[in-house]
């Protein structure tokens, strides 16, 4: 048998709301988002909420936000949200989860924040929680480390899953004896991926899913 590990998706499974909107506070103060920027970012997750999440929908989400970002320094992006985090992140996590990523660390697998948002978001969340390595979304950016308005990488609903398995190839995981866990009936691919998936505060579909198949369904709160 080979290396287990433990994959966990971030935003509603970790943490309690979307790592962007918990950490755009933190990018206004420093003058990269606007009030204005603020205020279009709500409109638009408001709508997001209301509307279906479909792949062409959630792809254009992610080009407008590409698009938001166009120019902006990546390192001092990453530099930003390092510094808030333990400010941050200690309001937002779900403490049963938080024990979760340690008990599979204590059991010799290797964690993993699987999450569609930033790797310049995920990456200092990862670190700060303890977490070995992250398969995070990637933005495209130019010599200068600036972001050019394009995906190199998107972390989303079936590339997840294909991301697990490239790691797990080239790094011997054995995905049978391995876990995942989502919020989200759009990660089915990653819990579908391993041996021992789990639901976390499932919505509608995923806990339809999770009962039909019998899977463990863990109910969290702040």
């Amino acid at each position: 048998m080979g290396q287990t590990a433990a994959f966990f998706d971030l935003d509603k499974t970790v943490i309690a709301k979307p790592a962007l909107v918990a950490f755009t506070p933190a990018l206004c103060r420093d003058g990269l988002v606007s009030r204005r920027m603020m205020a279009r970012g709500a409109i638009a997750g408001v709508r997001f909420r209301l509307q279906s999440t479909s792949p062409e929908r959630m792809a254009q989400y992610q080009t407008k936000g590409l698009e938001l970002i166009k120019g902006w320094d990546s390192k001092r992006v990453a530099s930003l949200v390092e510094a808030s985090v333990p400010s941050v992140l200690p309001r937002i996590v779900f403490p049963a989860v938080v024990e979760r990523i340690a008990e599979h660390r204590r059991f010799g697998c290797r964690t993993f924040l699987v999450s569609a948002g930033p790797e310049e978001v995920v990456g200092p969340v990862a670190r700060y929680l303890g977490v070995d390595e992250v398969i995070a979304s990637r933005a495209e950016v130019d010599d200068e480390a600036c972001y050019t308005g394009r995906a190199a990488f998107w972390a989303y609903g079936a590339a997840k899953a294909v991301a697990i398995a490239e790691v797990a190839e080239s790094d011997g995981i054995d995905l049978r004896g391995s876990s995942a866990y989502s919020d989200s009936a759009t990660d089915l691919p990653m819990l579908e991926a391993v041996g021992n998936p789990t639901a976390v505060n499932p919505d509608r579909r995923l806990a339809k899913v999770a009962a039909d198949r019998g899977w463990p369904v863990l109910k969290v709160r702040r």
